[in-house]
């Protein structure tokens, strides 16, 4: 009896280790894309300023010929308009 539940302790402990390693996958992929593959792929999206300012946003929206990031906090979502370099 005591070695079917250390078995199942040692078990739980590797299990709950897998699923805390797992929830530290990273959000932001990895690489560059222009805002087009940005809005054309609906992920989430760090964008950096010629500034070097950094911004992150839910996903890249464009509407009317003008990009923009939706953020969300808590209920509210809000929209920041995003300039390409081209301005």
């Amino acid at each position: 009896m005591k070695t079917t539940n250390r078995k199942i302790k040692s078990i739980a402990k590797v299990l709950a280790i897998l699923i805390l390693f797992q929830s530290c996958v990273t959000v932001y992929k990895s690489g560059s894309f222009t805002l087009e593959e940005a809005n054309d792929r609906h992920i989430k999206t760090k964008v950096v300023t010629k500034s070097g300012e950094k911004f992150k946003f839910k996903n890249i929206a464009f509407e009317n010929g003008i990009y923009y990031g939706i953020k969300k906090k808590k209920e509210t979502v809000y929209k920041d308009t995003v300039r390409p370099r081209s301005y």
